[in-house]
């Protein structure tokens, strides 16, 4: 399939790679993200995350001003990392440019080592860096793209192998739930799963204190011994790449799913897990959520079959979803619409894929009976009178959408319940309103 990329963006779908960056670092414990450049490229950022987390986002800012800007200086950088570490005291510092420290061309790898001769006193705290430029792709890249940082400058080496141990990578668009829900079933297997990284404490709300910097997540300790897993089990297709740089740096061999949504990658998933732990049965609450998953998927059947959906969100889920709506339910994707051109483009089951933004959703998705989308996308979605099923960042007009489940047995079951829900109520709607008209042309 042939992937259309749309040079302008109207109604933009993408967002900052700053906010993928700083989501990355929130998912480490004791970890603080430093934004190299102005305070609105921060204030942009925090003010997503929290509308759509509706929790304590911590990032700081150097503030970059124009003068500094102008005149080249580093001194924003030296002493906001200085003001940083003294306050609120993180375990992991991590910079990330922005889009008019990139365009000057700031080096970070020289800042540091200008800040470590400057103040020898703060040497025990770690510092990473990343470019994240506003102006490039899409949060997704951002959040790849820091992490690979991380793990590389951190140097995860090759170590003895812990028993047991498998790391988990999740892709950007997973929520909290998600991750429970798969840690849940890998200890299930007598597993010990680590994600890299892991939103679900500090960004679930699991947390009822104050904090400054990420209280909940994977250590720099897990991280420095990423080489002690077994097997590193990438949650996403570009979390593939992650997992590719994982083995040359330590050895641990990978496995890449598309994504956990569904019956097909979760029972894929379930015989890895079989395979790791020599387990040679399912346990019984599993096979059980299996079981209803399907039920689900058969109770809504009727609704599901001969409907056409618009996907307009980032790579990973869109190819995770859109294959759940197409070789699952049954439902054709006809328009999907994404934030940067993935390799993996036309491999999506869709009509027509585009990088490009909502605009298209109202250009492209005419006769849909289904979009699904963030937030943004509910102005466009009544143009088209189509409903509007919520999915991706920022989803800020609904409460607890960062606890929602999609992956495996269970997210399945609770996303085709949705879909089905939503789908039945527009049939009803429809069906009453022509038997409305049909009454009226009767009298």
């Amino acid at each position: 399939m042939e992937t259309k990329i749309k040079v302008g963006q109207t109604n933009p779908l993408k967002k900052s790679q700053v906010l993928g960056g700083s989501l990355a670092v929130l998912g480490i414990k004791g970890a603080m993200p430093l934004h190299h450049g102005s305070q609105g490229c921060t204030a942009f950022t925090k003010t997503f995350l929290t509308q759509h987390f509706r929790e304590i986002v911590p990032m700081q800012t150097t503030a970059l001003t124009d003068i500094a800007t102008i005149m080249g200086e580093d001194w924003n950088l030296l002493e906001g990392m200085k003001n940083v570490i003294e306050k609120h005291k993180p375990e992991l510092l991590v910079l990330l440019s922005t889009g008019i420290s990139d365009t000057r061309g700031d080096d970070f790898e020289r800042s540091i080592k200008d800040f470590r001769k400057k103040y020898p006193e703060y040497a025990e705290t770690k510092v990473a860096y990343c470019t994240t430029p506003d102006f490039v792709d899409d949060a997704h890249l951002g959040y790849t793209n820091t992490l690979k940082a991380v793990f590389k400058q951190l140097s995860p080496a090759k170590m003895q192998t812990e028993k047991g141990r498998v790391n988990v990578l999740p892709a950007f668009g997973m929520t909290a739930g998600d991750i429970d829900e798969i840690r849940d079933i890998i200890e299930s297997f007598g597993l010990r799963p680590v994600f890299l990284p892991d939103i679900s404490d500090s960004m679930s709300g699991s947390a009822d204190f104050f904090y400054s910097t990420a209280p909940g997540g994977c250590t720099v300790e897990e991280i420095e011994t990423a080489g002690a897993a077994e097997m590193n089990i990438a949650a996403g297709r570009t979390m593939g790449e992650i997992a590719e740089q994982l083995k040359e740096l330590n050895g641990v061999p990978f496995v890449t799913f598309d994504s956990l949504i569904g019956i097909s990658e979760t029972d894929r998933f379930i015989e890895l897990l079989m395979k790791l732990s020599g387990r040679t049965d399912v346990p019984a609450k599993i096979k059980k959520q299996r079981r209803i998953a399907i039920d689900v998927m058969l109770d809504g059947h009727f609704n599901f079959g001969g409907k056409k959906c618009a996907v307009a969100i980032e790579p990973d889920l869109l190819l995770g979803v859109s294959k759940f709506l197409h070789d699952e339910l049954g439902i054709t994707v006809q328009i999907g619409i994404t934030t940067f051109n993935s390799s993996f483009l036309g491999e999506i089951p869709a009509e027509e894929v585009i990088k490009g933004d909502l605009e298209d959703v109202a250009l492209k998705g005419g006769g849909v009976s289904l979009v699904i989308s963030n937030t943004n996308a509910h102005l466009t979605s009544e143009m088209i009178h189509a409903p509007l099923l919520r999915m991706g960042i920022p989803v800020k007009d609904r409460i607890g959408q960062f606890i929602k489940v999609y992956s495996c047995y269970r997210g399945a079951a609770y996303f085709a319940a949705e879909i089905g829900s939503i789908l039945l109520e527009r049939d009803e709607h429809e069906s009453w309103e022509e038997q409305t008209e049909n009454y009226r042309r009767s009298l």
